[in-house]
């Protein structure tokens, strides 16, 4: 994997600015989607459904919460992506490479 894409493994030893890595930006224009940082998410842990399913809520209560991506910190670079996802994080747990991912979306109110 091309270190110039996002941060993981060691390579730099913390956290990086949001942007950093303007080469692994994806095909939506958001930068650090892989990398830097785990990402708590609202979610508790749970089965996923056996049927498709769209934006699908989270399980309303749990032991676990969900935790996607992988940080820094990662060796393996497949835990890396914001499409892995770990069960075993209590709401409570502090991680030196745990973080959020924020969003900005700006709408323009003329277009539909």
């Amino acid at each position: 994997v091309d270190a110039s894409l996002f941060n993981f493994d060691l390579s730099v030893g913390h956290t990086t600015d949001v942007g950093s890595y303007p080469a692994g930006r994806n095909h939506f224009g958001l930068y650090d989607m892989a990398g830097n940082v785990e990402e708590w998410v609202d979610d508790w842990y749970g089965l996923y459904p056996s049927t498709p399913q769209i934006d699908p809520g989270g399980s309303p209560t749990g032991v676990y919460k969900e935790k996607r991506g992988g940080g820094w910190f990662e060796d393996d670079n497949n835990f890396a992506f914001s499409a892995y996802r770990t069960d075993t994080n209590y709401p409570y747990t502090y991680y030196h490479d745990i973080g959020l991912r924020v969003v900005k979306i700006n709408i323009d109110p003329k277009k539909d």
